[in-house]
């Protein structure tokens, strides 16, 4: 038969055990977190808009908005890996319009600030490296 001092130690022990477990994991997701950069479009243009990454001649569409609203969306490894620098590309829907930004570097971790504005080609990029 085993002893209640025992059984008590056996459970805190595997109390420990899970704890440290879920720590592990929260640092494991955190990690994947840091290969995303965060792109937030700020759309201040009347119609919704499309917004793709053009990367190497790929052209990935990664958000759309809708008019006079602000969203924040991340930026997967997959957009950002590379040595190339991304242009985003800002497509007004139902209209004729785009712009283009100028190449910019985004790093994982990163935060790109986009401000769609009317006319579009008065639209800006920033990129905040952490």
């Amino acid at each position: 038969m085993i002893s209640k001092p025992a059984v008590t130690g056996l459970l805190l022990l595997l109390g420990a055990t899970f704890a440290c477990g879920r720590e592990r994991t929260a640092q494991a997701s955190e990690l994947q977190r840091t290969d995303e950069a965060v792109l937030t479009v700020k759309n201040d243009y009347l119609n919704d808009v499309a917004v793709y990454a053009i990367r190497a001649g790929s052209k990935t569409r990664v958000a759309t908005v809708y008019g006079f609203k602000t969203e924040t969306i991340p930026l997967k490894a997959s957009i950002l890996s590379g040595a190339s620098a991304v242009r985003l590309l800002i497509e007004p829907l139902g209209s004729s319009a785009t712009h283009v930004t100028e190449p910019i570097t985004v790093l994982p971790g990163d935060s790109v600030e986009l401000t769609v504005r009317n006319p579009i080609n008065l639209s800006s990029v920033t990129v905040l490296h952490r």
